[in-house]
């Protein structure tokens, strides 16, 4: 049985790279830290690690940008929204993202590509959702 080809979710348009770009840093404010489910002997708990690993540096963080674009996100179309907080903030396995947006992996991949889309026309201030609109009538969905 020949193994399908899954597409580049690395991929990302030219035009949509300083989208990409506040879409990482939006990934870098989003991301959960530790679980609320901890056990309650080990809340206070705090590692010693570092004393034997090298520091990690991490990349700044614009929070009030990252908001901005929180609020945007939140506005998205369900699959879209799930898309792109696949790919930038859980990026857990393909099959998982497509069975929980209910799409193939090409079609997940049309829904970030729109999702960076819909988030450049929001941040331009633009209205995305006349573009879906005009999209709708040229495909007759």
């Amino acid at each position: 049985m020949a193994k399908r080809e899954l597409p580049d979710f690395g991929r990302v348009y030219d035009h949509h790279k300083w989208v990409h770009d506040r879409l990482l840093n939006w990934a870098r404010w989003v991301t959960p830290g530790m679980s609320p489910k901890v056990s309650p002997m080990f809340r206070d708990y705090r590692s010693h690690a570092w004393q034997w690993h090298p520091r990690e540096h991490r990349l700044a963080c614009d929070p009030i940008e990252a908001q901005q674009i929180e609020r945007i996100i939140a506005k998205l179309p369900h699959a879209h929204r799930e898309s792109l907080r696949w790919c930038y903030v859980y990026q857990s396995r393909v099959s998982k993202a497509c069975r929980t947006i209910g799409a193939a992996p090409p079609a997940l991949m049309t829904y970030i590509h729109d999702g960076r889309g819909m988030v450049d026309l929001a941040l331009r201030g633009g209205r995305w959702e006349v573009m879906m609109a005009e999209r709708k009538e040229r495909w007759n969905i």
